[in-house]
């Protein structure tokens, strides 16, 4: 025997976000004309060309499938290339590569680290123009963070080094020794 009873009408709840597949990013949601989940693209709704009424701020993200690419270094060539125009110095701080600073009492040398910009975990974003040259300090420091300006950047960083880093010169001895022994690792 068959039911008289309607089936029950779901309401529809919003569910915009920015849907993320591979390297591409969308507006995906509920259209609100016909119902259906569709895309948004040009500002217009897949499902029924409709225009997007409103530009909502699409805070929410949600992977839809994974990139095929790994997170990598940049060619020898754009390496090169950006070396060259940060002047061997970090994006971040804007000190050189190769300098000696003191991280928590311990001396180290600055060595060059390929940073993704906007954070390869967030966007698997491996372009040219994603990659600067940042030290390892300031590469640690950043990590996954993502800022709306770059200059916002460089503040959380300077306010970071100043709670653990002591910049100081290389004694004479030291300089010396690294010039007898011909070894750049000599502190």
């Amino acid at each position: 025997m068959y039911s008289t009873n309607r089936p029950t009408v779901r309401t529809f709840t919003p569910m915009n976000h920015l849907a993320v597949y591979g390297n591409v990013t969308m507006i995906r949601g509920r259209c609100p004309h016909c119902k259906y989940v569709a895309l948004v693209v040009q500002k217009h709704w897949t499902c029924c060309g409709r225009a997007l009424k409103t530009e909502d701020n699409w805070k929410k993200t949600k992977r839809m499938c994974e990139a095929v690419n790994r997170r990598k270094k940049p060619s020898p060539e754009v390496q090169n290339r950006i070396l060259t125009q940060q002047a061997d110095c970090c994006f971040w701080c804007d000190r050189h590569f190769g300098r000696y600073v003191y991280y928590d009492g311990t001396p180290q040398r600055l060595r060059v680290h390929w940073d993704h910009l906007e954070p390869f975990a967030r966007s698997r974003n491996n372009a040219d123009e994603n990659f600067v040259a940042a030290c390892h300090i300031c590469n640690h420091i950043k990590s996954s963070f993502v800022f709306a300006t770059i200059e916002e950047g460089r503040v959380y960083i300077a306010s970071e080094w100043k709670k653990k880093i002591t910049v100081q010169s290389m004694s004479p001895l030291r300089i010396r020794l690294r010039a007898e022994t011909g070894i750049s690792g000599v502190l």
